[in-house]
């Protein structure tokens, strides 16, 4: 698809947004829906953005598109009950060793003792953190994203700082 550049030199090529926006995207879904989840959820958003990616006026406006997207995916996919009543394929390590998928996710990220602990919260508490801290979102547009009221936002902010220093602690 030939890329197309607005008079601000926004480029809209969807390829360009997909390759940028991946890992953010990923991330959240893995905070919202947790890793099993997780696929499915960014793959619905970037089939989501591919049908309306002509409709945005600059990148702030994709990435805010993005976010809000990624959270309605993820709490529907936590809601599909097809997904509940189903199960998996049964594990098998040969099978799993010769279909390897190399993620464009960064590895070294699920090493931090500090994601790891932030992973450990209750997904309402995981949302805020996430973009609150790693998006730098304020909770006035975490609020807006999340369609909470901003007290209840920054309640969660709170709620999740003491979750998180208390599984901080207990790993030491």
């Amino acid at each position: 698809m030939a890329q197309k550049e607005t008079s601000d030199g926004i480029v809209k090529s969807p390829s360009k947004i997909v390759e940028k926006y991946f890992d953010m995207v990923y991330r959240l879904a893995r905070r919202v829906a947790g890793q099993d989840k997780a696929d499915d959820a960014v793959q619905n958003v970037f089939v989501r953005y591919m049908k309306h990616y002509t409709e945005f006026t600059d990148e702030e406006h994709i990435k805010a598109w993005l976010i809000r997207v990624t959270y309605n995916c993820c709490n529907s996919e936590l809601k599909n009950s097809w997904t509940e009543k189903t199960t998996g394929i049964p594990e098998d390590e040969e099978r799993n060793r010769a279909f390897v998928v190399d993620m464009p996710f960064d590895a070294k990220e699920e090493e931090n003792e500090l994601t790891n602990a932030v992973n450990r919260l209750p997904s309402k508490y995981r949302t805020v953190i996430h973009l609150y801290y790693y998006e730098e979102y304020s909770t006035k547009e975490i609020a807006d994203i999340t369609k909470q009221k901003e007290t209840t936002v920054r309640s969660l902010l709170a709620r999740g700082r003491r979750r998180l220093e208390n599984i901080m602690k207990e790993g030491r």
